[in-house]
């Protein structure tokens, strides 16, 4: 079906019901739906059919966060092809969860009068937090009627929301089975990743889009360093620049503390923040312009294996109880990131883990036995290498021309000679081109032909003692050779001769002989001999050992 896209503002109404089940129906049950579900996935995704039937809908969706996993479950009813309304139903429901808002849109048939609105209502937790929302498909016969729908809708959301706790609230008590569910799900997912780095990034950019963080950055615990690998909205993490360090220095704070920290000011306009004693905390808050920051550790067992660092805007602060509820939104992912990370190390990182292990074990308290092994072990390795090493750095170059002229077309003309190649040699005195000039030929000796009649016309006006007549053939005269000497001077630019000895950098003209050239289109680009300059492109992480003086071969 073609249509024609209008969007509409929702606007309050009578509650009314499209067709098939009542909304009254709907109501009663959803309350039903949730004494007897299991699970808050099962509720959802029931409830959704709950919240479809009353419209008569061909198409609806529903998408919902809870824990570290994502609900989504579609309704069909009717002959229609579900793969025709999937797309505009899936933009808008997403764009819902972005602006956290309910949107009506409507459309109308180009082949009928059959008008079609799809409308979104949001799914709220028990703190009124947007956690996901529900769009559906409705026919209706105008704009009016849709929005008398769109309360309905956002009533039948409402009550979803309202009734989910009395299923498991997502973030206060989770029930056994559910919680083990998420853990299992994440765990299956993160099994499909090849390395941690793409598992990391997989997880700040859902996180950024569930959570409504500006951004969102993964670091992993190596010892007593984290590193950041991955931030929402990047394709790669550059681990020297100063943003970088600052989140890696506060999730590094974040691990020595073993506990959630938020840094925020209380209120706009308020220099006092919720986490006064952590420093490298309030550094990273004030380098992003006040806004609002938090580290959130991932356990496994006694060990952080994980930070999760989150920015939000200056305008959505964190609630008092965040930290603990992302906590344990994020807890299912510590043991996918610890799975992933063990699983995709090569043996020179098995080897180094180990060798760390028994650094540790060695530098306990007591066991002088080790130690002095170790003390001689080493003493042994420092007299094998004691000695300078020489390291020779080895970059690309490129050798490019000092100075360089570039040679344009003086006018527009005809392109008849041009003999020169990209890398040949010229002296000076060489011919570079030359132009056509019959054209110019002819436009001189016309002028010549019109200067002459105007000084026998001023000679005959002065002869009859006409000053009139004499004043104008004397500015055309002038006129004339003001033109004529133009003409003249193109005539001498016609055939340019290289003014230096040098190599030709571009320009090849062979397949513009016989046409017209504008005026300023180039021609060669040519550098005086000997005079060059060697370009070295140095790695970033080698710039430091570069320094003015040193010679090369």
């Amino acid at each position: 079906m073609t249509v024609s896209f209008t969007a509409n503002q929702t606007k309050s109404g009578s509650s009314v019901s499209a067709a098939g089940t009542s909304h009254e129906q709907a109501f009663s049950q959803i309350a039903e739906l949730a004494r007897r579900a299991s699970t808050q996935s099962k509720y959802y995704a029931e409830a959704l059919s709950h919240a479809a039937k009353p419209f008569g809908c061909p198409f609806a969706m529903i998408e919902v966060m809870l824990f570290s996993t994502v609900v989504t479950e579609y309704y069909h009813s009717g002959p229609t092809d579900p793969g025709f309304w999937k797309p505009a139903v899936a933009k808008l429901l997403a764009r819902s969860l972005a602006e956290k808002r309910s949107l009506c849109q409507g459309f109308d048939s180009k082949d009928s009068d059959e008008h079609i609105a799809i409308m979104s209502g949001m799914i709220t937790d028990a703190k009124h937090e947007v956690i996901g929302a529900i769009a559906i498909v409705v026919t209706c016969d105008s704009d009016a009627q849709a929005q008398q729908y769109h309360p309905v809708l956002r009533s039948l959301t409402s009550l979803i929301s309202a009734c989910s706790q009395f299923v498991s609230a997502p973030g206060v008590s989770h029930g056994p089975s559910e919680q083990a569910a998420a853990n299992e799900s994440v765990l299956s997912q993160a099994a499909g990743y090849s390395s941690t780095s793409e598992l990391a990034f997989a997880i700040v950019n859902n996180l950024r889009n569930r959570t409504g963080c500006d951004q969102v950055s993964l670091g992993l615990v190596d010892g007593q360093r984290v590193r950041v690998v991955a931030v929402s909205g990047f394709d790669s993490v550059n681990e020297r620049s100063a943003a970088v360090r600052t989140v890696a220095s506060a999730m590094a704070e974040c691990v020595d503390l073993a506990q959630p920290i938020v840094c925020q000011k209380e209120t706009r306009g308020s220099d006092e923040r919720t986490s006064t004693g952590c420093r490298l905390h309030r550094q990273w808050h004030d380098s992003v312009n006040s806004a609002p920051v938090a580290c959130v550790p991932l356990r496994v067992g006694d060990r952080v294996v994980a930070v999760v660092g989150m920015r939000r805007d200056l305008g959505e602060p964190f609630t008092e109880d965040g930290p603990e509820r992302l906590g344990l939104l994020l807890q299912p992912y510590a043991d996918a990131v610890d799975l992933v990370s063990r699983a995709t190390r090569g043996v020179p990182r098995h080897m180094a883990d180990s060798l760390a292990a028994a650094t540790r074990a060695v530098l306990r308290p007591g066991r002088w036995t080790a130690k002095l092994m170790v003390v001689g072990m080493l003493a042994a390795v420092a007299w094998f290498c004691f000695g300078k090493m020489d390291y020779e750095l080895t970059v690309p170059c490129t050798v490019v021309a000092a100075e360089s002229r570039q040679f344009c077309a003086p006018w527009q003309a005809e392109l008849r000679e041009a003999p020169l190649l990209a890398g040949d040699r010229v002296s000076k005195g060489d011919i570079l081109y030359v132009f056509a000039t019959r054209q110019l030929e002819m436009e001189v000796a016309r002028l010549e032909a019109d200067r002459q009649v105007a000084s026998l016309l001023k000679r005959k006006a002065m002869a009859e003692g006409k000053q009139v007549e004499a004043s104008l053939a004397k500015a055309s005269i002038e006129e004339l050779q003001a033109r004529l000497s133009i003409a003249r001077s193109r005539l001498d630019q016609a055939v340019l001769r290289a003014p230096f000895d040098g190599v030709v950098l571009r320009g090849d003209l062979r397949r513009r002989i016989g046409e017209i050239l504008p005026q300023g289109h180039p021609l060669y680009e040519i550098s005086p001999s000997g005079r060059w300059i060697l370009q070295l492109r140095v790695p970033e992480a080698d710039v430091d050992m570069v320094v003015g003086g040193q010679s090369g071969r």
